[in-house]
């Protein structure tokens, strides 16, 4: 392949096919905080006996610039999908839970899409568990993140609830 198709491919950049960030798919632009997110090179040890994996990074900003990220992500999607499921539940369709889960495959998608570049897309306490886990998320990012998550969670529960009213919240729960 030409250097000069390379370039075009990349949209315009001199960048090629080395280049590490283009090869790991990894988003770098002014405010990502993904490339410190993802290990850039395997670990040389495994990742619960790597001190720095446990312990290092909590007084990092852009871990806990992430994490309000990650609790305004979980706070739009909870109430979004909230008010979708409620304006579903009310059309008394026998097919409510195939709308339901439509309508939240494509809001997570759009949400993880938003919020992966600056963030890695968690949304969801499960996966940042099974991202430390595996080794691709450190602990003290996964313990900021899961708690901004809960919290941001919280958040978009209580503003429904606000929006709503709590005779209204109490009927769409039961």
């Amino acid at each position: 392949m030409a250097a000069n198709e390379k370039t075009q491919r990349h949209g315009g950049s001199n960048r090629t096919d080395n280049d590490p960030d283009i090869r790991e798919g990894i988003a770098k632009f002014d405010g990502s905080f993904a490339p410190k997110a993802r290990p850039s090179e395997p670990l040389s040890c495994p990742w619960y006996t790597n001190r720095d994996y446990l312990v290092g990074g909590w007084s990092d900003p852009s871990i806990w610039k992430a994490a309000f990220i990650e609790a305004v992500g979980t706070s739009g999607l909870i109430y979004v999908s909230g008010n979708i499921s409620s304006t579903l539940l009310s059309y008394d369709t026998k097919q409510v839970g195939a709308y339901i889960g439509l309508s939240n495959v494509f809001l997570i998608s759009i949400f993880i899409y938003a919020t992966a570049a600056t963030t890695g897309g968690h949304l969801n306490q499960m996966i940042t568990f099974s991202a430390i886990f595996s080794g691709l998320c450190p602990i003290s990012r996964g313990t900021i993140y899961i708690c901004a998550q809960t919290l941001g969670a919280a958040l978009g529960g209580g503003i429904l609830t606000g929006v709503w009213g709590r005779a209204r919240s109490i009927e769409q729960v039961l």
